[in-house]
């Protein structure tokens, strides 16, 4: 193994996600780690409303941008699973809670 791929973090300079052809061979690729909020609370801004509730934002404008690039990343997400034909029913846009199709979808 070469390299460690975490899903949210893999994201090219447009802000798109990457594919997996675009990904080094001999990489580990995985959707979360242990550091790193689940799919399920990346989707529902678990880990946003978290870093709240303990006071981990530096300004409120750190906060509403944390808030505010959430839905981007969630379409973009789908945009990337629909390209590589595997878009989940549900959730089937951005503002859809989350739905275990999703995990399922994401990790093939």
């Amino acid at each position: 193994m070469y390299e460690f791929k975490v899903l949210l973090f893999e994201k090219g300079s447009d802000g798109q996600f990457r594919r997996p052809q675009e990904l080094a061979g001999r990489a580990l690729g995985t959707v979360t780690t242990h550091d790193t909020p689940t799919l399920c609370g990346f989707w529902e801004k678990q880990d946003i409303e978290l870093r709240r509730r303990f006071k981990l934002y530096s300004t409120i404008d750190s906060d509403h941008e944390a808030e505010r690039d959430r839905e981007p990343d969630k379409a973009g997400l789908l945009a990337a699973l629909k390209e590589q034909q595997l878009q989940p029913i549900h959730p089937a846009s951005a503002q859809e809670r989350y739905a275990p199709e999703l995990v399922r979808v994401t990790h093939l």
